[in-house]
């Protein structure tokens, strides 16, 4: 008996077992565009500098299976900087991170997280060279006591 075979691979089950075929090798995740270093979810990598103006990508990675809107974009720092995730939260469904307001960004320094959105920091940048803090991608939960402005959401994430 056949089953819902795919790209690249082949399924097949009978009274004696199942089989999964794979056609084509693991993927080795070496770039030799990043020195040969291994890639892992959202890692920061120098691509090139113009003047005093850096310019780095990260790669893909995700914050409770959700991969961030902007994950193709490009950041610049000047000279040094940070690169983080935000992590919105969703107040009307009490939804976190709200998968529609997950995003990269980059500037001089990470924000501090507030009750609406959390920050969590990739990789500290300095003149093309990464000081990499997260290694994969991320599990987060939020956690409020009370209700209003005034009580702090406090933030809690683990590397998947």
């Amino acid at each position: 008996m056949k089953i819902q075979p795919g790209s690249g691979y082949d399924f097949r089950a009978s009274s004696s077992g199942f089989s999964l075929e794979i056609e084509k090798g693991w993927v080795d995740y070496v770039s030799t565009s990043d020195g040969g270093d291994i890639l892992h979810p959202f890692k920061v990598i120098f691509t090139s500098q113009a003047e005093e103006i850096f310019t780095y990508r990260v790669v893909t990675g995700a914050v409770n299976n959700t991969i961030p809107s902007n994950m193709d974009d490009t950041f610049n720092v000047i000279e040094a900087g940070s690169i983080w995730v935000a992590c919105g939260y969703d107040a009307t469904n009490k939804k976190f991170p709200d998968p529609t307001n997950i995003v990269l960004d980059s500037g001089p320094t990470l924000p501090a997280s507030t009750t609406s959105t959390a920050y969590v920091l990739l990789a500290t940048v300095n003149n093309g060279t990464v000081n990499q803090i997260v290694t994969g991608s991320l599990w987060g939960d939020r956690i409020q006591i009370g209700s209003g402005s005034t009580q702090n959401a406090h933030y809690y994430f683990a590397r998947v």
